[in-house]
């Protein structure tokens, strides 16, 4: 009996019905504590509250005399005013504001009565030409944090300058989603690990490496396990342990219909299979299950569909697990410059190279083989060919989602001619 897959789920309706599933098998973040200096880039798992005010004393904000505003009342061009030494303080910025005091003059406003005076500031008198308002140069206690503010809410992403509200206001420690760790299992009897000397009939091994580099990016934490043989024992065991280690597993390869494909059977021996066969091309094979709430994807062996079905379905997962929603990339209109025909079948994902050419954008579509992984490194973007779509036609305006900065695009240079190196 031929190979059949269990479905061509639409992508969105097998990411949304997976994630639900995955949620009623009480998938939920795992909180953790760090310290305020390893929270950059951590997601907050809960409000996060001011423990002093910021600043926690009246600081002089100037250089110059602190004293009290009202000896400095009536102080115009043409009157001015004298403070005799015992009426004021020499203070910096940021010192606590002196006793009685409750205004500062900056040092440049301050006008000596005989040369010299200056190196005997604090015990000389002083003449002002300007009044200044009570707490003129002073920042008050909780002028920029109250104590028992809400510095940041829950689901926020934690930036430098946050860092620094925190450690202003007496934080010093965050709760914080805690990575997931995302097992990366490769299979296959011909993979080996990557070689300057490679034999005939041996594939080098580096999707781990790119997966783990796409995890990485999103905030998780890979976990790449050895190469696994072709037999079925091997791969349950290695399936098994990575599902008792990791929130996330990927088993790489052996997802598709050939004689030693046995993803799916390991999947539904140490879980649950939700769905095998996705329609998106390339990635049509992908296996979503899961051994009760950590999720399990049989990620395609060629690289470029290995690609795609980490980027629509794993990244989704570890937003889940993270619990917020990760910056979409940006996208650009563009007109195309060939026929792009595709499936109806299928959602297609065809990379495309962009140069502006008279002002707009120009997208070419690249060779859309499933193992051509320099493609991606060509390319300048995605675009998305919806299921039921027999594509698009040259000069038709597209929609591009970009895989570099609008910026670099529009600086790139196009050129037209032979292949020929």
């Amino acid at each position: 009996m031929a190979f059949e897959y269990l479905s061509n789920m639409p992508l969105e309706e097998a990411l949304r019905g997976y994630l639900q599933r995955l949620e009623d098998c009480g998938r939920a973040p795992v909180v953790e504590l760090v310290t305020v200096g390893q929270a950059l880039g951590r997601v907050t798992a809960e409000p996060l509250y001011a423990a002093l005010s910021a600043p926690h004393y009246h600081a002089c904000a100037m250089d110059g005399i602190a004293l009290a505003a009202s000896k400095t009342f009536g102080a115009t061009a043409t009157t001015p005013v004298v403070v005799s030494p015992d009426d004021y303080v020499v203070v910096d910025t940021g010192d606590p504001l002196p006793e009685g005091c409750d205004a500062v003059v900056m040092i440049e406003d301050v006008v000596y009565a005989a040369e010299g005076d200056e190196r005997r500031l604090g015990s000389c008198p002083v003449t002002l030409y300007a009044s200044i308002a009570p707490w003129g140069n002073v920042r008050q206690i909780g002028e920029d944090i109250c104590a028992g503010e809400m510095l940041l809410t829950s689901n926020t992403v934690v930036g430098p300058a946050a860092m620094g509200a925190m450690l202003a206001a007496g934080v010093q420690e965050v709760p914080v989603i805690a990575r997931p760790k995302v097992g990366i299992i490769p299979t296959g009897d011909e993979v080996v690990a990557p070689s300057a000397n490679p034999r005939p009939g041996d594939v080098m091994e580096f999707n781990s490496t790119i997966f783990s580099g796409m995890v990485r990016q999103w905030g998780a934490q890979p976990v790449v396990y050895p190469i696994v043989k072709d037999e079925p024992d091997l791969v349950c065991t290695a399936l098994q342990r990575a599902v008792d280690e990791c929130d996330i597993v990927l088993l790489n390869a052996g997802s598709s219909a050939g004689r030693d494909d046995y993803s799916a059977q390991a999947v539904g021996k140490v879980g649950e299979v939700f769905c095998h066969g996705i329609a998106i091309k390339p990635g049509k094979p992908a296996i979503l299950g899961n051994a009760g709430p950590v999720a399990i994807v049989g990620v395609p062996g060629y690289p470029v569909s290995g690609i795609i079905v980490v980027e629509s379905i794993v990244k989704p997962i570890i937003e889940q697990l993270m619990g917020c929603a990760m910056q979409q990339g940006e996208t650009l209109e563009a007109t195309l410059a060939r026929p792009c025909t595709s499936s109806l079948k299928y959602e297609e994902f065809v990379r495309v190279r962009l140069g502006m050419v008279q002002g707009r954008a120009v997208a070419t579509p690249l060779s859309r083989g499933a193992g051509v992984v320099t493609s991606f490194v060509k390319a300048d973007g995605i675009l998305n060919v919806p299921q039921n779509s027999e594509g698009y036609e040259a000069g038709q305006s597209v929609r591009v989602n970009l895989l570099r900065p609008r910026a670099e695009i529009e600086n790139s240079l196009v050129v037209i001619g032979s292949h020929d190196p």
